[in-house]
């Protein structure tokens, strides 16, 4: 199963200020990010994410939103939704045995850090916005962590937010130990 890691952040790395704001992506993203989503028909989320874009971001029309949970049992029922629990790999082979092949990660901080430590993330399509909020939500907060990633396509998007996709070059590591 490809997993693709779907951000939206800012220059420096942020997905939310620290308050948890992350109100700030274009329409322009919004409609790529859904299109993403409706075309690999699965997205995996976080349950603080989903509660926060519940009715607005998610569920997307034409796909599964997977809410990733310790409680998937006191999850309230919506249509499109699913709740599912477990360590990040066995999630991903719960998705594969539906046959999925493809699947967006959409955060938050915690389930980026899950699904990438792990090292599931196959791709990572960044949307880079011209913001800069110093201390803030960052997009992963892992420590001693580090992986090369592969330029593959540059897209701007309009109001100098640019869309990155970078293909995660597994076992390859930035600093040699």
């Amino acid at each position: 199963m490809k997993l693709i890691w779907s951000p939206a952040a800012t220059l420096d790395g942020n997905i939310a200020t620290a308050d948890g704001n992350s109100d700030w992506p274009t329409d322009t993203d919004g409609e790529l990010f859904k299109e993403s989503i409706q075309r690999c028909k699965a997205v995996i989320v976080g349950h603080t994410s989903f509660k926060q874009y519940k009715g607005s971001v998610f569920p997307v029309e034409g796909a599964t939103t997977f809410v990733w949970t310790h409680t998937p049992e006191v999850g309230e029922s919506y249509d499109g939704v699913e709740y599912i629990s477990g360590e990040p790999v066995e999630v991903l082979a719960t998705l594969e045995k539906r046959g999925l092949t493809e699947c967006i990660l959409a955060g938050g901080t915690a389930t980026n850090n899950a699904f990438m430590a792990a090292g599931l993330v196959d791709e990572i399509t960044a949307t880079i916005y011209p913001l800069l909020f110093g201390k803030g939500m960052g997009m992963l907060t892992l420590e001693d962590f580090d992986v090369k990633l592969e330029l593959l396509e540059t897209k701007p998007i309009g109001d100098g937010v640019v869309r990155n996709r970078y293909k995660v070059l597994k076992g390859e590591r930035l600093v040699k130990s």
